[in-house]
């Protein structure tokens, strides 16, 4: 409780850094609305293996290559 009690007045004390303003502003986007962000900043290419690396470091190989073969009989059979 101390820790909580220090870091919000400490929080309070000191001036942001110029990267704790840009974050804030990305976060809370007081200047541009939600609405009028643009969604296109955030697309990048990734392939099916890095997708499948990346489930397997939570679920495992095995309900990995699993999931994955069940969604694709599912996206194969619409």
């Amino acid at each position: 409780m101390t820790n909580l009690i220090f870091f919000i007045a400490f929080s309070f004390v000191r001036a942001p850094t110029q990267i704790e303003l840009i974050q804030a502003e990305f976060f809370v986007e007081a200047k541009n609305p939600l609405t009028n962000f643009d969604f296109r900043l955030w697309r990048s290419s990734i392939t099916v293996g890095d997708l499948k690396k990346l489930v397997a470091r939570y679920l495992g190989a095995e309900q990995t290559q699993a999931a994955f073969f069940g969604l694709s009989g599912q996206l194969w059979n619409r």
